[in-house]
């Protein structure tokens, strides 16, 4: 007795199987197809950090014993940050953070703010502030 194979019943389960897989291949095929269209037609937006970071500069801290004798010390403005960051290991040994501690010292209390902001975005690990005050 010779039997046929049984993708040629078509009522036999292994006929559906194989069609439904097609189906299904079919179906992610332009599922993935929509979404990869979808992501290069969406508009792209390249939006800053911070609306505040574009209009901070990053001052140098001066010494403020010498700032103190150029402008005198009631007009020094000061701020102090203790920070810290992780490093990026280039080796599996040595310290895995960097420290920063540090006052500064500026003329102007924009300038003092700044410092402050970019020291805290640069070391935010254990972030202590001494918020800018006038007058040494």
């Amino acid at each position: 007795m010779d039997l046929a194979p049984l993708s040629t019943y078509p009522d036999h389960p292994d006929t559906n199987c194989q069609e439904h897989m097609v189906a299904k291949r079919s179906l992610f095929s332009f599922l993935i197809l929509s979404i990869f269209m979808a992501t290069l037609s969406a508009p792209v937006v390249l939006l800053p950090n911070s609306v505040s970071a574009m209009e901070r500069t990053n001052p140098k801290a001066s010494k403020c014993l010498a700032l103190a004798k150029q402008i005198g010390a009631s007009n020094v403005w000061w701020g102090r940050h203790v920070g810290s960051k992780e490093l990026d290991p280039l080796f599996k040994w040595g310290p895995s953070k960097e420290v920063f501690n540090s006052i500064g010292c500026f003329k102007t209390r924009k300038e003092c703010e700044d410092w402050l902001y970019w020291k805290r975005t640069d070391y935010p690990e254990f972030s202590s502030v001494r918020p800018c005050r006038r007058g040494l």
